[in-house]
């Protein structure tokens, strides 16, 4: 489901632009970056658009919100209020955003 937009490893500066995919339908999951340790992917999501929560059994997760606001769902019924310019990690093995 997700869009391998360049998979080289030279770069180390991307652009969110590049890789924004806007659907009226599910989010759309663009990859930035795959390596044999990590990945970075670009999510864009409309208002009321879910990305479904998931655990990383073997790596974090990092979310940035660029703009407008989501719901970080952390698990156990916590939900925190995200804000343009907030950040949030989830550990191995943790719950990620909605």
């Amino acid at each position: 489901m997700g869009v391998n937009m360049r998979a080289e490893t030279e770069s180390r500066i991307f652009s969110v632009d590049e890789y924004v995919r806007p659907s009226n339908g599910e989010p759309i999951r663009s990859v930035v970056l795959e390596t044999n340790d990590s990945v970075v992917v670009v999510w864009h999501a409309h208002p009321g658009q879910e990305i479904a929560s998931h655990v990383h059994p073997h790596g974090q997760d990092t979310w940035t919100v660029i703009s407008g606001e989501a719901e970080y769902h952390q698990g156990n019924g916590i939900v925190t209020h995200l804000k343009a310019g907030d950040i949030a990690i989830a550990n191995l093995g943790r719950y990620m955003v909605q």
